[in-house]
């Protein structure tokens, strides 16, 4: 807890914020029978509807060629019937690349992942790590950006009980004064 207010307090200083949103994301593994609209226990692989999306918002501390990055993802929008999956990560972002307002990077991070019952009837925490890397365009101010994520999430009980891979490309905008 101690270490999130030193993040929030430092980004006072020199904030990033970003939003996006995956339009490709998937979800493999035994989370995909309780994200699915119609849950289905043998499902390998959901393939979000539109109004399921994963959406991101992202409160970064940095700059340079190193970031900290606290990221929230919300999966599972309004045509999930049962189930909401929040992540939440710190990510340490390294840019590899500098090109006229282009840049290129990786990340990596440690996540914990909430499993909500819409009722709030159940809640369940998982932890994994992420990784993946991105593209971005900046001018002024201003970024549009494009990142590929790979994770992977592990449940201990619950409906989503084992492990689940989750990746997607998140397209979005970011400002940093």
């Amino acid at each position: 807890m101690r270490f999130l207010l030193i993040v929030l307090w430092l980004s006072a200083c020199h904030p990033r914020l970003a939003m996006g949103v995956d339009p490709v994301g998937t979800v493999r593994g035994p989370m995909s029978s309780v994200m699915s609209p119609k849950p289905d226990p043998t499902a390998l692989t959901t393939e979000p509807t539109p109004a399921d999306r994963p959406s991101a918002f992202t409160l970064s501390v940095g700059g340079g060629a190193r970031d900290l990055t606290v990221a929230i993802a919300v999966h599972g929008g309004l045509g999930t019937p049962e189930y909401t999956m929040l992540t939440g990560a710190i990510d340490l972002r390294w840019t590899l690349a500098r090109w006229r307002g282009l840049s290129a990077g990786i990340n990596v991070s440690p996540t914990r992942t909430l499993l909500v019952a819409r009722d709030y009837s159940e809640l369940e925490v998982g932890s994994g790590v992420r990784g993946g890397g991105g593209i971005a365009y900046t001018r002024k101010a201003w970024s549009v950006y494009a990142d590929y994520y790979r994770g992977i999430v592990g449940f201990g009980s619950g409906p989503a009980e084992g492990t689940t891979t989750l990746s997607g490309l998140v397209l979005g905008v970011a400002f940093q004064p």
